[in-house]
C-alpha cells in the first residue's frame, strides 16, 4: 500500500451472505487494521451474533468501532438492555468508537455517565433531521467530549455538488474522529460500479479512519478497497 490510509470495512458490508463473525475473518485476511462492527439491526444487536465474537477474532485490528442498533435511546428498558450488552462485550475488546444515528435519540444525557467513546453521525436524505452543520454542531454542544463520523454517502445523498462535505470539513473538521464511504445510487453502492470519485475525494483529512460501507461479497470486497487506494 503505497498511501498510510487508515482504510477498513463496516462488517455491514457482507450482512445478506455472512454473519458478523464470518465477515470479521474476510476483512482480516484483506489485511486491514481497521474495522466497524456493524450492528445497525436491533435483532441482530440480541442475537448470538454478538456473542459469537471472541478477543481472539478481533487481536490484530488496531481499531474496532461499532455500529450500534437503531434503537430509541433514552430513559427506557430497551436502553439500559443496550448499555449492558455492549459494557459486556467492551470487556472482550475496548472498543474505540461507538457510532449512533442521532435522529433515534430522545434523550442525549443518556450517553453523559459512561466511559466509552460516543459519537454521531450525519444523516440522510431519507432522515428528517441531523442532515446540515447546525443540526450536527448543536450535537456537539451538549457535550465536548462527543466525536463525529462524517458520512460522505449521506452528504451525497443530500447535496451532489459536496459542498455540504466541504461545510462539515469546515466547521466541524476537528470533530471528525471517523469517516463512513460508500457509494451513492439507491443506498450504499460499490464505488467501483458508481465511479462515483467526487465522493472519494470529498474526504480532506486521511489521518482518520475510513470505514467503507458499500454494499459488497467476499469476491468483490477487495475490488473495492483497490479502487478506493487508487482513486483517493
Amino acid at each position: 500500500m503505497t498511501k498510510q490510509i487508515k482504510l477498513g470495512f463496516s462488517t455491514g458490508c457482507l450482512y445478506k451472505n455472512l454473519e458478523v463473525k464470518e465477515a470479521i475473518l474476510v476483512i482480516k485476511n484483506l489485511g486491514c487494521k481497521f474495522i466497524e462492527l456493524g450492528f445497525s439491526k436491533a435483532d441482530r444487536f440480541f442475537s448470538n451474533q454478538l456473542d459469537r465474537i471472541t478477543k481472539e477474532d478481533l487481536d490484530g485490528f488496531e481499531y474496532v468501532s461499532f455500529h450500534t442498533p437503531t434503537l430509541n435511546y433514552g430513559n427506557n428498558e430497551e436502553t439500559k438492555k443496550f448499555f449492558e450488552r455492549i459494557n459486556k462485550f467492551n470487556q472482550i475488546r475496548e472498543l474505540d468508537l461507538l457510532v449512533f444515528h442521532p435522529d433515534k435519540v430522545e434523550d442525549f444525557s443518556v450517553f453523559n455517565n459512561t466511559n466509552l467513546n460516543i459519537g454521531f453521525e450525519n444523516m440522510d436524505n431519507r432522515k428528517q433531521s441531523y442532515k446540515s452543520v447546525a443540526e450536527m454542531k448543536n450535537i456537539f454542544l451538549k457535550n465536548e467530549n462527543y466525536k463525529f463520523i462524517l458520512d460522505v454517502n449521506h452528504c451525497y445523498s443530500n447535496d451532489r455538488s459536496m459542498n455540504l462535505a466541504k461545510e462539515f470539513y469546515e466547521k466541524l473538521g476537528g470533530k471528525i474522529s471517523q469517516v463512513h464511504l460508500s457509494g451513492f445510487k439507491e443506498l450504499h453502492d460499490p464505488l467501483f460500479e458508481t465511479k462515483q470519485l467526487e465522493i472519494i475525494r470529498a474526504i480532506q483529512n486521511l489521518s482518520v479512519p475510513i470505514i467503507i460501507e458499500s454494499l459488497l461479497t467476499s469476491e468483490t470486497i477487495k475490488k473495492e478497497k483497490d479502487y478506493i487506494l487508487q482513486n483517493i
